[in-house]
C-alpha cells in the first residue's frame, strides 16, 4: 500500500521517525510483512532493538519465505 511505500522512501532519506509513523499507519490499514520489516529497519537504526526484533518476528510469521 501507499503508506508502506512512503515508509521505504523515508527510510532511504534517513527520516527514521517518519518511516516508523508511515509503517505503523500502513500496519493499521493492513498487516503486511513489508510494513513490519520496514518499521523494524527504522527501529534498528534508532537502536530500539526490542521493537525491531518484535517487528521482524511478525514479518516472518506473515511471510515465512521472506
Amino acid at each position: 500500500n501507499t503508506a508502506s511505500n512512503q515508509a521505504l522512501v523515508f527510510l532511504k532519506e534517513g527520516n527514521y521517525q517518519k518511516a516508523i509513523q508511515k509503517a505503523t499507519y500502513s500496519i493499521n490499514i493492513e498487516k503486511t510483512s513489508k510494513a513490519y520489516f520496514r518499521r523494524g529497519q527504522a527501529y534498528i537504526i534508532k537502536n530500539d532493538f526490542e521493537a525491531a526484533q518484535s517487528d521482524f518476528k511478525i514479518a516472518k510469521e506473515l511471510d515465512p519465505e521472506q
